[in-house]
């Protein structure tokens, strides 16, 4: 490796003095930033992944001189998620360290990986992290909202009375594939944000409370409310959008519940 070899030419000489200081790694470069399989050269796609070439490139140094390595990973969409990818950086001119490798991607998890770039010096010890968005979409647009189910009128219960449950589904259809859907949401009243579900009401996705979602993953995500004898009466315009795992948003559909 040219780093390695690099370091190796300079143990015989006398350096500064380690003050316990890590590396430093900035302006890190990734290319592509996206990768849009539908574009992708016949070949690209084989036993369900996605291999294509990524060049990366990232300026390193070291405050004490002795820098011992540059490397890189690869992290899928969920959070926690193991490294899908991983290798060192070598030497380049100019105090960059950078390499092109294949990378090989799960066909079915599309979304937003993060490139993670970090260096070490000769004790081991970490500096900085620099990160870089790379986005794997089967079709490289966002995600649509097909339909929206919830009553256009809800009446008040009596005072005393139980709460009425309100129900809405809203239906979404991702080109990525229904996984590469992230977040579904609500704006009410243009004042609050509320989240819809496609939990099987589990409880994992709105904390503990319940969403009324009947049956998970299958890409209609549920919101479930409670209309009480104190709430106020008069409309309630609710705007829905949905989000992808690239950040690409659906355009909003309002419907409006008119609470008598």
């Amino acid at each position: 490796m040219v780093l390695a070899a690099a370091m190796a030419a300079c143990d015989t000489a006398p350096g500064p003095e380690d003050q316990g200081r890590g590396p430093v790694v900035s302006d890190l470069q990734v290319d592509p930033p996206a990768i849009v399989v539908a574009s992708l050269p016949e070949g690209s796609v084989s036993g369900g992944r996605v291999t294509v070439p990524m060049t990366i490139s990232v300026r390193a140094s070291d405050p004490d001189g002795d820098l011992a390595s540059v490397a890189w990973l690869l992290r899928g969409p969920d959070a926690g998620s193991e490294p899908v990818s991983d290798g060192e950086l070598a030497l380049q001119a100019g105090g960059r360290f950078g390499a092109t490798v294949n990378v090989s991607l799960p066909l079915a998890v599309t979304g937003r990986y993060t490139l993670v770039v970090f260096a070490s010096d000769r004790s081991g010890r970490l500096g900085n992290e620099a990160r870089e968005a790379v986005d794997l979409l089967a079709e490289g647009r966002p995600p649509s909202i097909t339909t929206v189910e919830m009553p256009e009128r809800v009446v008040r219960p009596a005072s005393g009375a139980p709460p009425v449950v309100v129900n809405i589904v809203v239906s979404v259809l991702d080109p990525d594939g229904a996984a590469n859907v992230m977040r579904v949401q609500a704006r009410v009243n243009d004042r609050t944000t509320l989240l819809l579900c496609d939990d099987g009401s589990s409880g994992g996705c709105n904390g503990s409370a319940a969403s009324g979602d009947a049956v998970a993953a299958d890409g209609r995500f549920t919101l479930t409310l409670q209309v009480e004898s104190g709430n106020a009466p008069g409309a309630n315009a609710f705007a829905f959008t949905a989000t992808d795992r690239s950040g690409q948003t659906s355009e909003a559909v309002t419907r409006v519940i008119v609470i008598e």
